[in-house]
């Protein structure tokens, strides 16, 4: 197991703390008889705490202490005695022991109740009770069995949130299949926090092991495989999010499925070897990671790093935001792209509106890197706007963004500042079938071999070295711009969450891409432990010091609340070349 993030009690769980304690009420001796009847009449069942270890826990047991857990939570294949007789309510915590493995006798794992609005159902962790010597996430493992739909299904429920688990082993009983299932909420409000997924496979051809699958998985739709959002009525559930998790199927060749499809945030996350990053709803999507989003299997269906549609519920003003991402390796065929906002709505929307900025995108083969492309099946009247700012795009021999109407679609402008486009000359914007605003201004186009000159390379994901790269003070100023969901545009790139921002000046230039160049060195990076401007063995051994106690703990880099020996090794990763991954 290899978690990018370990488990950390979210936001929410915290707050929950506490629920499970009884009121204390007044002896009804010394109430009106008839308040006291009311009294009875109105208080509900109170929401609990469960706890669940396949390893030493029994259905029978009352699961509401560590001492005497169920085996199972409800929902699973094999819950009986109190566990099937327990309705989850509002409120209720189920929490799985950390190092303990549910496998596919226990799955699908068909979890169907709801919690209420303000008050959760949560499903996840205590990281101090776990089997072993220190934590582990605990895992559900299909274990590559033939054939499922789902390791955990959240069906017809909302106002959930799951947390700190690690998903693997699912064997793909057809092209829609995902090792997390949501598609049939109608609810939506589902946080899905610190979470693993990872393995997926599908049932024939040159990634099968298994060769009894009742269904032949010869296709893909790019959309399963990780987690799926609504694939059956279109739309995406509100509130629907994805934070501070890893998606990922190295180990099945990186060409089946995608991390994340119909959700509608995904944030503070790592998604790679994938055929899809997030597609489809994805109208929020920063500080995330996205590394080796390639072909298809099949090499025919369609495919993008972030395709950002806007099949959401009805909202006259749909607003998008795309921000602090750094896409990597990543390289697919001519009709996919790095970015791709597709304006494309079934609803009672009147005006779109995508605000693109702070992105970092580069490969062998970056294609496009915003392919902004119309679709308007229904033929609406709409207002569709499409910011790009301070991006950067390398290396790229065509357009770095290209705007497209569709007939029938619908653009009503499209505006390209301060972007730092590699790998051409001229513009940045190709324009086709424009009739409205096209425009690109305050931009820095440059040949490969003259941005190397410059000191803009991969590894430093193109940022300036100096100050007198051609980026540095070439740009517009947009600080009037920077307010509510828009502040941390004046703030440059965090990389995906991998090292902090510098501070966009308010007054004068800004510069050019997703980088602010700060004469004291570039943005420092979590794992420079000594802050000396680069990462080597001296800050592997700062960190190991922390984590022996030798030292205080300064530099938590997954923010888990110590130093310890996963501090260590993002440390070593990063010492070794590669990113630093913070949180």
């Amino acid at each position: 197991m290899r978690p990018w993030t370990d488990g950390t009690a979210s936001t929410l769980e915290k707050a929950a703390s506490g629920k499970g304690k009884k009121e204390r009420l007044l002896p009804l001796l010394l109430l009106p008889l008839s308040l006291a009847l009311l009294l009875c009449g109105a208080r509900t069942a109170q929401a609990a705490t469960y706890y669940i270890s396949s390893a030493i826990g029994s259905d029978t047991n009352v699961g509401t202490s560590k001492t005497l857990p169920w085996a199972h939570a409800p929902g699973m294949q094999g819950c009986t005695g109190i566990c099937s007789s327990t309705t989850p309510q509002a409120g209720d915590q189920f929490i799985l022991r950390g190092g303990d493995t549910w496998g596919s006798a226990n799955l699908p794992w068909d979890f169907t109740w709801s919690g209420a609005a303000g008050n959760r159902i949560y499903l996840g962790v205590d990281k101090t009770w776990f089997s072993g010597s220190s934590f582990a996430k605990p895992v559900v493992n299909g274990g590559s069995a033939c054939c499922s739909s789902a390791l955990l299904i959240l069906d017809h429920d909302g106002h959930v949130t799951l947390d700190g688990m690690e998903f693997t082993g699912l064997m793909m009983l057809n092209a829609a299949a995902s090792s997390i299932d949501i598609s049939g909420s109608t609810i939506g409000d589902i946080l899905m926090t610190n979470l693993y997924v990872h393995n997926w496979n599908r049932c024939t051809g040159a990634h099968a092991p298994v060769a009894a699958c009742s269904a032949a998985v010869t296709d893909n739709s790019a959309n399963a495989g990780g987690i799926q959002g609504d694939a059956y009525t279109g739309i995406v559930e509100t509130g629907v999010i994805i934070d501070h998790s890893e998606i990922g199927n190295p180990e099945n060749g990186g060409n089946i499925g995608s991390c994340a499809h119909n959700i509608e945030q995904f944030n503070y996350s790592y998604c790679h070897d994938a055929s899809s990053g997030c597609k489809q709803g994805c109208r929020i999507v920063h500080d995330s990671r996205f590394n080796n989003i390639g072909d298809t299997f099949d090499g025919v269906s369609h495919q993008d790093v972030i395709y950002a549609d806007t099949f959401l519920p009805a909202s006259p003003n749909m607003q998008s935001y795309i921000y602090n991402n750094l896409i990597t390796n990543s390289c697919c065929f001519a009709s996919a792209t790095s970015i791709y906002p597709n304006p494309f709505t079934s609803n009672a929307t009147t005006s779109i509106e995508y605000w693109i900025f702070n992105n970092v995108v580069w490969g062998p083969n970056a294609n496009i890197g915003n392919d902004i492309d119309s679709y308007n099946p229904l033929g609406l009247s709409l207002t569709v706007k499409i910011h790009d700012w301070n991006n950067t795009y390398a290396p790229n021999p065509a357009s770095c963004v290209v705007a497209t109407t569709r007939p029938g679609g619908v653009m009503t402008q499209v505006d390209v500042q301060n972007t730092h486009c590699v790998g051409t000359t001229g513009s940045p914007l190709t324009c086709n079938n424009m009739a409205t605003s096209c425009t690109a201004t305050n931009y820095v186009s440059q040949p490969t071999a003259t941005a190397t000159g410059q000191g803009y390379a991969t590894s430093n994901n193109y940022a300036p070295t100096s100050a007198s790269g051609s980026t540095v003070g070439a740009g517009a100023n947009l600080t009037s711009l920077c307010s509510g969901p828009l502040v941390p545009l004046c703030t440059s790139t965090t990389l995906g969450n991998t090292i902090t921002g510098t501070p966009r000046p308010t007054i004068g230039a800004w510069d050019v891409g997703a980088f602010q160049f700060s004469s004291s060195g570039s943005p420092s990076s979590a794992c420079d432990v000594n802050k000396d401007g680069s990462t080597n063995v001296a800050d592997v051994q700062g960190e190991v010091n922390q984590a022996l106690g030798i030292s205080a703990c300064a530099n938590d880099i997954n923010q888990d609340g110590s130093c310890n020996v996963i501090d260590v090794q993002r440390v070593v990763n990063a010492a070794l070349g590669g990113q630093c991954v913070a949180q």
